[in-house]
């Protein structure tokens, strides 16, 4: 084991609604799981989903990203590789959190458990993302990994394999804060950053156009991460004082704020909703959100269109910016 479990009890968010409707466990303490490395001889590895499975087909599924239901390695045969040296289970997964705040972090793991990443020959990732491909240049390793797709398989004689970081849990956020953040001291105050959702296949904000002129109007600039490096991201977090935006993968980048940023995110079901929450605590930002109206389509829960209330989105601002980076009107805190 590496890490150890962490439990804290994150400060009530700030919520210009009535009662809890975000549903928050409140005064409850919150753990982090235990990480560990494992060292794993005669394994395979698979690109589909980095499934991991020993000799006698068992698939380790506290290794697993995804749910085991959803796994199907029929198709990961197609494509085979042998290797006889050291190799790290690095990365699966384009989704920018997954990548960010779960998978680069198994290489600190790996780098405190072994005194230094020399060792390791091959690191297998998925195919990547030029931002994942600009990071893994950044830290010296692409000319090591080998990019793996979701037919191909890998045959390791030994495997490094570290465990995933969920929740965000405080080492992983200070390791990628570490390794890709900016300098320290460039927040500013007045600074006002709008996380537009944009084009999506869920979760799409409906009436986003009328947000953003909304927020344009408070002084919000309105920013779409996609099309940024992780490097040009965390600038602009780093550099924000409040940041408002709909749950979704592009919060990773709370982990480059500075302490006492200001927080306010929208989601429509609170439904898996603490993860943010959990991370501004950590992080030392003031976190606040603001419930949104599901569209009325059949998608199921956490990935339903929302609609937000632009009467209660102003009330919510507003809060923010009568007490300034120091919380909102109604909080609690």
């Amino acid at each position: 084991m590496v890490e150890g479990q962490v439990s804290i009890t994150p400060a009530k968010p700030g919520c210009a609604q009535d009662g809890n409707p975000g549903v928050f466990p409140l005064g409850i303490p919150q753990g982090s799981v235990p990480a560990y490395v494992h060292w794993m001889p005669s394994v395979i590895y698979h690109g589909l989903h980095g499934a991991i499975t020993g000799r006698d087909g068992m698939v380790y599924t506290e290794l697993l990203d995804c749910p085991l239901e959803e796994l199907d390695l029929s198709q990961a045969r197609e494509r085979g590789l042998t290797f006889t040296g050291k190799v790290m289970a690095l990365s699966c997964s384009k989704n920018y959190f997954h990548w960010l705040l779960k998978m680069l972090p198994r290489l600190d793991l790996v780098e405190r458990a072994e005194g230094s990443l020399e060792g390791i020959e091959v690191f297998l990732i998925n195919k990547p993302t030029w931002q994942q491909e600009e990071v893994y240049k950044r830290l010296d390793i692409w000319d090591r990994c080998v990019v793996m797709d979701r037919k191909s398989y890998a045959a390791c004689r030994m495997l490094v394999a570290p465990s995933l970081a969920h929740d965000g849990p405080g080492w992983a956020c200070q390791y990628v804060r570490r390794k890709l953040g900016v300098e320290e001291g460039v927040g500013e105050a007045g600074r006002m950053t709008y996380v537009r959702r944009g084009k999506t296949a869920h979760r799409v904000l409906v009436n986003e156009e009328e947000v953003c002129a909304l927020l344009r109007g408070y002084g919000f600039e309105v920013v779409h991460c996609s099309g940024l490096s992780v490097e040009e991201q965390a600038r602009v977090f780093a550099r924000s004082g409040v940041i408002v935006g709909v749950h979704g993968a592009a919060f990773s980048n709370l982990v480059f704020c500075n302490p006492g940023t200001v927080v306010l995110e929208i989601f429509g079901t609170p439904m898996n909703q603490k993860l943010y929450w959990l991370m501004s605590h950590r992080m030392g930002l003031r976190y606040h959100y603001l419930m949104a109206a599901g569209a009325g389509d059949d998608k199921a829960g956490n990935m339903a269109d929302i609609t937000v209330d632009l009467e209660m989105l102003g009330q919510s601002v507003e809060g923010i910016l009568r007490k300034g980076a120091g919380g909102m009107a109604g909080s609690g805190n």
